[in-house]
């Protein structure tokens, strides 16, 4: 990928995905470390990257923000080569250029380290039937939703890179995820530009609640690579969505429990019934709101009808046949 100016070298990039506000979104974190290789002092650098970033928020290694100029500012810009310009001008996102032209709060001087954080958020988007998103998507299931993530990585040149990825309790990816392969622009975009990727080499480390690997430069030029792609989907534990939808189903019976209130004519044991009923409801929406594991909310409201209709017609039977 594109950067500027070419007197900086890219040590190495450290990429942070996590998980925790459920599956349907994940923070990400780069760090990007580079050194001053020329007599020149550095205030800023250019770097390009893969994709459009949400809410993205750039720093230094003191958590200091730094300013990124808007795309208006970089066509105005006489050192970016035109064809970086054109890329920026196009309509379809997938082939478009996407760069970054970063003020440093301090000057690098020579053979000087500087490393610099990107923050950023990624959402799924909802798997359409005749529109397929490449990338992030989501899908759902009864009362679960479960999620893909296919990230694209473009190298810079001699750069190590790290992958971390975690994810919260509760959650688990597929059984034979991540599934990394490598590809070779050069080599077109036919079979042959599809790599294997050794995992040993690789160092991957897979757990209960995350996965890394690294891709050092020597690797890369061994095996003539140009970029990687990471596939993983991630979804709820199956005892997780199991217990909820039990919970959904003894919600749903539950109201006709009140038939009892009747029998015995005691209309405490209906009030008992509707506050037993209220706990799970709000159980079940507890799950949905905070975790964002699930996908039932229109069961949930269904659920709440279904429930007040049941309780409304047993108080009225219980009114009409004291």
């Amino acid at each position: 990928m594109y950067f500027y100016p070419s007197s900086i070298e890219i040590i190495s990039r450290h990429i942070y995905y996590n998980h925790s506000e459920g599956l349907l979104k994940r923070t990400v974190r780069e760090e990007i470390i580079f050194k001053n290789k020329s007599e020149e002092k550095l205030n800023e650098i250019i770097l390009e990257i893969e994709n459009f970033k949400t809410n993205l928020k750039i720093s230094n290694s003191k958590e200091s923000a730094l300013v990124y100029l808007p795309n208006y500012k970089i066509i105005q810009r006489n050192d970016i080569p035109e064809d970086i310009k054109e890329g920026i001008k196009k309509e379809d996102p997938d082939d478009r250029s996407y760069i970054l032209v970063i003020e440093l709060n301090k000057t690098i001087e020579k053979d000087e380290y500087c490393s610099l954080y990107l923050d950023y958020i990624e959402y799924t988007k909802e798997e359409k039937q005749n529109n397929n998103y490449e990338g992030l998507t989501e899908s759902k299931h009864f009362m679960y939703n479960e999620a893909e993530y296919m990230d694209v990585i473009l190298f810079y040149s001699k750069e190590t890179l790290s992958i971390f990825n975690h994810w919260g309790n509760g959650l688990e990816i597929g059984k034979f995820d991540p599934y990394i392969f490598g590809s070779n622009d050069s080599a077109g975009q036919d079979e042959d530009s599809i790599i294997d990727i050794d995992e040993k080499k690789i160092y991957l480390d897979k757990r209960k609640n995350c996965f890394s690997f690294s891709v050092s430069n020597k690797y890369r030029i061994k095996e003539n690579l140009d970029s990687i792609a990471i596939f993983y989907s991630i979804k709820p534990e199956k005892k997780e969505y199991n217990l909820i939808q039990t919970l959904a189903i003894v919600t749903v019976l539950l109201p006709f429990t009140g038939i009892t209130a009747l029998y015995f004519h005691n209309i405490s044991y209906l009030f008992d019934s509707l506050e037993i009923e209220s706990v799970f409801i709000l159980t079940l929406a507890f799950a949905q709101t905070k975790t964002r594991l699930l996908s039932h909310e229109k069961y949930i409201r269904n659920i709440v009808i279904w429930a007040g209709v049941i309780f409304i017609l047993i108080l009225i039977l219980y009114v009409v046949y004291r």
